[in-house]
């Protein structure tokens, strides 16, 4: 084989990693990076931040109990929303249902100001639950960089809430619905 050719095979080597590393730091500067915890500690310190949010004990007596943590990272954006459902028989859930409602204040409508400013409703039924987002007046939240939602099942007896922070947020394009699934990790 000349050298020309031993060259050039080399030189093509080299470019082809150097491609494929260039590649590998994109993809780890830029690319999506989920962290997701069902540990119950993780509630446990955002509700003791935020001491609006029920703790374990204050949900009652469960027969089930389900939590969720989720930790986006795009490169500089970040985002997390954690996730705490419980299960009740159906007398106790009665009286955790009515403790929620009576305790709580909650909030008609928000305003996004995209592309183009929309009012909407801030509540909605999605998933056999009606939704319903907390006050941001009364609990200091700052919408949409800040949210909490409270899920109510009747069919399910089952009560819901979801917590989100994402400081860089300007507006939700998506429904409640969809941004639920999609940025709050709902199952």
């Amino acid at each position: 084989m000349s050298k020309k050719k031993i060259v050039l095979i080399v030189v093509l080597a080299v470019l082809t990693l150097f491609i494929i590393l260039c590649g590998l730091l994109a993809y780890y500067i830029f690319g999506e990076r989920d962290k997701v915890s069902y540990d119950i500690n993780e509630w446990s310190n955002l509700e003791k931040t935020f001491t609006y949010l029920p703790s374990v004990e204050e949900m009652g007596e469960y027969s089930d109990l389900k939590s969720k943590y989720q930790h986006r990272d795009y490169f500089i954006f970040q985002s997390d929303a954690y996730i705490l459902r419980a299960t009740y028989p159906k007398d106790i859930f009665d009286k955790q249902k009515n403790s929620i409602l009576n305790n709580y204040s909650f909030q008609e409508t928000v305003v996004d100001y995209g592309e183009e400013t929309i009012e909407k409703e801030a509540n909605f039924e999605f998933d056999g639950f009606k939704f319903q987002m907390l006050s941001l007046k009364e609990y200091n939240l700052y919408y949409p960089k800040q949210i909490v939602f409270v899920g109510i099942s009747k069919k399910n007896n089952e009560i819901a809430f979801v917590f989100f922070d994402d400081i860089d947020l300007d507006y939700i394009s998506d429904s409640f619905e969809e941004f639920l699934v999609e940025e709050c990790g709902w199952e």
